[in-house]
């Protein structure tokens, strides 16, 4: 039996034992069928020891995905899928089933996830690795009242590759979390969640760690095209080896400010943080902050047209490592149109000058060197038949070094067509 029938065994297993398992829903029930086309394309261009270096992955694909859903979320509720992807590259065979079972205010869910990916012999991927991978995510939750919700949620993966080498080993990964959300009034949100995970590593014991994190967001939404949203969350890991990596704290942020439009006029204020915290440094792991902020005025044409310019402005700060350190100035142009459900479009251009604290030109022995960059983001979505989905994502980012064998250019460029039967 080959690598690709035995995938398809085994997700063809799971779905066939989960649901002997699964709730009887007693609604009508509908097929789910739908056919993708796809490309891929991914271009790297740079210099190594003053020769250009032009890396390029191309690769056609398709898939097919057919499944059956009975019931609804919010009651009881049962989804079988089976999915199957073939291109140019690889191939993958996905079996997923989900359930929900209500009883009065409570709720149990389970979802499953089952995927066998094989690499061809010919593959042009760096690190092609055959995989299969297992998620399982199982969830209570209880409405305490209207408004209020609280949910206990494990979440399961395990990961089983053909080789064993130095990036890809297996492992399984379980998170435990405990969450609570509260809406008031239908426009404002909280949600806070405290978790513990636990990696399990048999061939790198080292490596395994156990985690423990926390997170709190704030959504409101008092009018059109006024909101405030602010995410922060954190995590404390500590590895079974220190000697090999040092444990350490992170912090995250994210947040979304627009607080008021005046006609056709309004303000957005983004703002994202990273933070790591190490007991011991290294010179690979070691402390940092990194801080973008974009101020944009953006002009607005009721539901459809949505277009800002403004600053950007971007920073890494490390007290170990000060040749990464670097500010970035910019700015940032950003359109989205959107013509209800037949057509949305989001496009930005952000050029920018990042400045290293020890430039490569000033300092030989320094790794970077200061540069321009030009960033292009495009993601479109069209409906030209009442089945038929046409999606599209490119990015585009050329950067021009002062130090002219330093520069690069990274392109990614994907196209899905779907048709749902």
């Amino acid at each position: 039996m080959g690598k690709s029938e035995r995938g398809f065994l085994s997700v063809v297993l799971l779905i066939l034992f989960v649901q002997l398992l699964s709730p009887r829903v007693a609604h009508a029930g509908r097929l789910i069928a739908a056919f993708q086309a796809g490309f891929d394309s991914f271009t790297e261009k740079y210099s190594i020891v003053e020769e250009d270096t032009l890396d390029k992955l191309t690769e056609f694909r398709a898939r097919l995905n057919l499944g059956y859903a009975n019931g609804s979320l919010t009651g009881d509720y049962l989804r079988v899928e089976g999915q199957s992807s073939i291109g140019e590259q690889n191939y993958e065979t996905t079996g997923k089933l989900h359930f929900v079972k209500s009883v009065r205010k409570s709720r149990f869910g389970m979802v499953n996830e089952l995927t066998y990916r094989a690499f061809r012999d010919n593959s042009v991927y760096t690190f092609a690795n055959d995989y299969l991978r297992y998620d399982l995510r199982a969830y209570l939750q209880r409405d305490l009242t209207d408004q209020l919700s609280i949910r206990v949620t494990d979440r399961l993966q395990w990961m089983g590759f053909e080789e064993r080498t130095e990036f890809d080993y297996d492992y399984l990964r379980n998170t435990i979390e405990l969450s609570g959300d509260l809406e008031t009034q239908s426009t404002t949100f909280y949600h806070g969640r405290v978790s513990h995970a636990n990696k399990a590593i048999p061939d790198s014991t080292e490596i395994s760690y156990d985690a423990y994190g926390g997170a709190f967001e704030f959504r409101r939404f008092p009018a059109l095209h006024r909101q405030y949203h602010v995410a922060f969350s954190g995590e404390r890991r500590s590895y079974r080896d220190e000697s090999t990596r040092s444990p350490f704290w992170a912090l995250f942020s994210d947040a979304t400010v627009e607080p008021y439009t005046y006609k056709d006029f309004g303000l957005s204020i983004e703002n994202t943080f990273e933070s790591y915290m190490f007991d011991a440094d290294s010179d690979v792991y070691f402390d940092y902050v990194e801080n973008k902020t974009s101020i944009l005025l953006f002009y607005l044409r009721t539901f459809d047209l949505k277009v800002g310019l403004g600053p950007t402005y971007h920073f890494f700060s490390s007290r170990s490592s000060e040749e990464d350190e670097y500010t970035e100035y910019g700015a940032k142009f950003a359109l989205d149109y959107n013509l209800s459900d037949r057509l949305w479009i989001s496009a930005s251009y952000e050029p920018g000058k990042r400045d290293y604290a020890v430039d490569s030109i000033d300092h030989l022995e320094a790794v970077f060197s200061d540069f321009t960059v030009h960033r292009f983001l495009v993601y479109a979505t069209a409906r030209p038949l009442r089945n038929t989905t046409v999606s599209l994502f490119l990015n585009h980012e050329p950067e021009d070094h002062k130090r002219e064998d330093d520069d690069s250019t990274v392109t990614l460029f994907s196209l899905d067509v779907t048709y749902s039967f």
